[in-house]
């Protein structure tokens, strides 16, 4: 059963879920943007009944944790991730998995202190920064479309096209608008040949959010990385096909 509680984590209260198992490993989820711990729920249940201790929390400013008191930056989740390995898991191999965002905040921690992990797990990452039209049209449109969007009656339009441009990410977390331009516009990929420990990559083969260049990039440059594609699956291949993911999942952290 999982259970929920309550923690400051760097002086932030943060929500958190978890289960104590008998095995010597402890798996972390990591969510993605627009997302919160409990997403990761039902592979949880799965990964515990397979004896595993299995975390997940709300990153600062979703789900139930608060809001950054500032605006944050990726070193900021990476330092709060860091701390709640540190504080809330002792004397476990701990196995990293982050989905979307999350990915990017294992890429950063384990590039720089891959000791505190066995192994990583990314599912559906972002991180390497790669040329987009539609990026270049969202700040096209933001830049020269700002002084209409203020005339009274015209925020629908606004949301609108944001939506037509795939930006709802920006426009979902209005509280964390900074941060987000802050963590979009980090290129995460000099720092992806610092991974030395064995990693896994994980796609859905109709993942529209995260485009196969991404997984490719990811796979190139991570030298101990090997790569499994979810078939019908999207951007939550382990919200769409939960048992193959805990296969793949399962299989990688016992080998």
């Amino acid at each position: 059963m999982i259970s929920q509680k309550q923690a400051l984590i760097g002086n932030i209260l943060t929500n958190y879920y978890f289960s104590e198992g008998d095995s010597d490993s402890a798996i972390i989820f990591l969510h993605g943007w627009r997302s919160e711990g409990k997403i990761w729920l039902g592979i949880m249940e799965k990964m515990a009944q397979k004896g595993f201790s299995v975390f997940s929390f709300d990153f600062p400013g979703f789900g139930l944790s608060e809001n950054p008191p500032r605006d944050f930056d990726l070193s900021d989740y990476v330092q709060i991730t860091e701390n709640f390995i540190r504080e809330k898991i002792n004397n476990k191999k701990i196995f990293l998995v982050g989905h979307s965002f999350g990915g990017r905040v294992a890429i950063k921690l384990l590039s720089q202190k891959d000791e505190l992990a066995e192994k990583l797990i990314l599912v559906s990452s972002a991180g390497p920064k790669i040329k987009s039209n539609r990026q270049n049209l969202i700040k096209t449109f933001a830049k020269t479309l700002k002084p209409i969007f203020k005339i009274p009656g015209l925020r629908s339009l606004r949301l609108f096209i944001y939506r037509v441009l795939g930006a709802e990410d920006y426009l979902a977390t209005p509280h964390l608008k900074k941060t987000f331009l802050n963590i979009i516009n980090e290129d995460l990929t000099p720092l992806l040949s610092q991974i030395k420990i064995p990693t896994l990559i994980i796609w859905g083969d109709r993942d529209q959010t995260t485009p196969k260049q991404i997984f490719e990039i990811l796979n190139k440059n991570i030298f101990h990385s090997n790569v499994k594609i979810i078939k019908d699956s999207g951007h939550f291949s382990f919200l769409d096909q939960p048992e193959e993911f805990v296969g793949y999942l399962y299989d990688f952290i016992k080998e």
